[in-house]
């Protein structure tokens, strides 16, 4: 997991081929205007999927882990915070590994939970399980995908 603010993006390129191109996408326009969705940005190396959210009591919280995709999770508009846990420590699977989706569910309790901030992003690797969770108040974000 790396914890940053996004204009230091850059210190970044160098961990993979398609961070460049993807954090320039997010540095290049003004995401907050657009309306909810996916965008692509490099066919199937990278896009972001732009989501609204509000607070949600309710929500079960189930830490996640992809195998195709690093997560860069990015609040545009509001806070959230994001749980974590190695994957090697999940044993209890909620739900086993959907292709489509590029996830498997766990049960498990995250060991730590840290919060973004407007301007600052989190990377979560596919080795690290994690959960973004409800917000308290509204929400817009981006959820970068890029190709491992």
């Amino acid at each position: 997991m790396i914890i940053d603010k996004l204009n230091r993006a850059e210190k970044y390129y160098f961990l993979n081929d398609n961070f460049k191109k993807a954090f320039e996408f997010i540095l290049n326009n003004d995401l907050k205007s657009f309306e909810p969705g996916k965008y692509v940005i490099d066919g199937e190396n990278s896009f972001v999927i732009l989501a609204e959210d509000s607070p949600n009591p309710e929500f079960i919280n189930m830490l996640e882990a992809h195998r195709k995709y690093i997560d860069i999770q990015i609040p545009l508009v509001g806070s959230f915070g994001v749980t974590w846990k190695a994957l090697e420590d999940c044993k209890y699977i909620r739900q086993e590994f959907n292709e489509e989706k590029d996830a498997t569910f766990f049960s498990d309790k995250p060991d730590f939970e840290i919060f973004l901030n407007e301007n600052s992003f989190v990377i979560l690797f596919p080795e690290e399980a994690h959960f973004a969770q409800p917000p308290t108040e509204y929400l817009k974000k981006a959820i970068l995908k890029v190709r491992v």
